[in-house]
């Protein structure tokens, strides 16, 4: 009923729209791809040390029982997590700073949690998998800082066209710790000749793909 009701949808994932598409083939042409857009007076690189694993995310779709064993499993790499279901109870080394909070009530600012982002090596966005778009925006942030990203590749990914594996993204499809820990070692691995390039190419590929104004222009030229 909506789709018959409705002139354009609009989709944030590649993943979503596809799905829709195959689905509902006479209204595709109603759908449309417009990719999220990042902010870069927030979310900006700044030439600062880097140490250590970052996680942020509480929807339901994270696979926070992964972050737990992954945090455990890597005894001697510092992480930080930005999260309410994170349990420092399961966590069985003293390894870890936790900042509690949600969308709708920060632990931290957003200029504080572009800080994180900017200080740390890399950040990693263990997932269930699922349609939804997960782990976009944090993914997206992240790069924009300057920050590698490690994300398990879902039905749901976004955008598959201008994120590749390991030319500016991490993807993950065994959902194994000891996957997990492999890729996050290579890349905390300070001889890692990759780790500039791999900054490098994700914060050119947001700047190219992800940039505001870009985002207008698309949303205009839909609506038109």
């Amino acid at each position: 009923i909506m789709l018959v009701s409705i002139d354009k949808l609009i989709f944030l994932s590649e993943g979503e729209m596809n799905f829709a598409r195959n689905k509902f083939k006479n209204f595709s042409h109603k759908f449309f791809l417009l990719p999220f857009a990042i902010d870069r007076d927030i979310w900006k690189h700044s030439e600062i040390p880097k140490q250590g694993v970052l996680f942020v995310g509480n929807d339901g779709f994270r696979n926070f029982e992964m972050v737990h064993d992954i945090i455990n499993s890597l005894p001697n790499v510092e992480f930080t997590v930005v999260s309410e279901f994170i349990n420092e109870n399961s966590l069985i080394h003293n390894n870890f700073k936790i900042y509690k909070g949600s969308w709708g009530h920060p632990a931290i600012s957003d200029i504080e949690l572009s800080k994180l982002y900017a200080q740390s090596l890399v950040t990693i966005i263990p997932l269930k998998n699922s349609l939804q778009p997960s782990g976009q925006s944090v993914a997206l942030q992240s790069l924009s800082c300057g920050t590698p990203v490690i994300i398990s590749l879902t039905d749901g990914f976004w955008d598959l066209k201008n994120l590749q594996d390991k030319k500016n993204i991490h993807f993950v499809s065994d959902e194994s710790v000891q996957t997990w820990e492999s890729i996050i070692c290579k890349i905390l691995n300070k001889k890692n000749p990759s780790y500039k390039k791999l900054s490098e190419s994700g914060l050119k590929t947001i700047v190219e793909q992800y940039d505001l104004i870009k985002f207008s222009k698309n949303i205009e030229s839909i609506l038109v």
